[in-house]
């Protein structure tokens, strides 16, 4: 009796013990990117704390003017139905070469 006494709690404790941790991870996010960089930004600031800042590809634009009075990311448009790109057909489109 005292063994069984003495497993509810324990298991209790287990339980609570696996919640905390993902709770933990709800409120603090590892990165925060609000994407409110000026224009010819390179970098996307991290405002977490974390220092994780993101690299601003060639394609996108930052600083772009959206409704109202906020500024955004403009990625250039890819039709719903276009096949990802191969490797080697990115390259001969970044160089120019054909």
């Amino acid at each position: 009796m005292r063994r069984r006494l003495l497993a509810v709690p324990v298991m209790v404790a287990g339980i609570l013990s696996m919640a905390s941790p993902a709770q933990a991870a709800i409120d603090q996010p590892v990165a925060v990117w609000q994407m409110n960089e000026a224009a010819d930004s390179q970098t996307m600031v991290d405002s977490s704390g974390n220092g994780l800042n993101g690299t601003i590809g060639d394609d996108v634009l930052a600083g772009t003017a959206l409704s109202g009075d906020g500024t955004g990311y403009r990625f250039p448009f890819v039709p719903p139905t276009s096949r990802p790109p191969t490797p080697s057909a990115w390259c001969k489109w970044r160089t120019g070469r054909r």
